[in-house]
């Protein structure tokens, strides 16, 4: 009777050992997915785009530029003021000489804002006061506000705020008319 006893405890802590650490291992294994999981998303942005922008262009031209983007939150809306869903996005840019910072740096430098007039395309326009080379450096901010039709406790009507960035960056050679002939 006591080697039962003895037998089933040794079976039971055996198997909370064994247990114990088959699930140490799966936890450790789904930690492991969900930040494989969060590191693809954060490496593919939500918003893919294209910029449509001359590569060499000239001192004190107007330029004209095009972004052709798509974002994730076409899904839940693809018209901009679309019943009770505000779709709003925005072009923050500026020009510079170098683009060894960081976006918080960035936004404290824009010198322009472009709005989208679609949910696939964001005009602008630029100009290079002086020779040399130059980035157009931005970021695209994908805003949608949902009306959830719910209030809280004060009766404010309540919304869903989502939103969605990414910077964009071109090279830009600046040349002056008169020195390309």
């Amino acid at each position: 009777m006591i080697y039962i006893k003895t037998l089933w405890s040794f079976l039971l802590i055996v198997t909370i050992v064994l247990g114990g650490c088959v699930d140490k291992k799966s936890k450790n294994n789904a930690i492991s997915n969900l930040d494989k999981v969060l590191t693809k998303e954060i490496k593919n942005s939500r918003i893919k785009y294209e910029i449509d922008f001359p590569d060499t262009v000239y001192v004190n031209e107007e330029n004209f530029g095009l972004i052709n983007y798509e974002s994730s939150f076409d899904s839940i809306s693809t018209k901009f003021g679309e019943g009770g869903t505000n779709r709003y996005v925005r072009l923050i840019m500026t020009t510079t000489n170098r683009v060894d910072y960081d976006n918080k740096y960035l936004k404290s430098i824009v010198k322009d804002t472009f709005g989208a007039y679609d949910n696939r395309t964001i005009d602008f326009l630029l100009i290079f006061r002086e020779p040399g080379v130059f980035y157009m450096d931005g970021v695209i901010n994908d805003l949608v506000m949902m009306d959830i039709k719910k209030k809280d406790k004060e009766g404010n009507e309540l919304i869903r705020w989502l939103e969605d960035e990414v910077r964009v960056t071109k090279k830009v050679i600046v040349l002056n008319k008169d020195a390309s002939k």
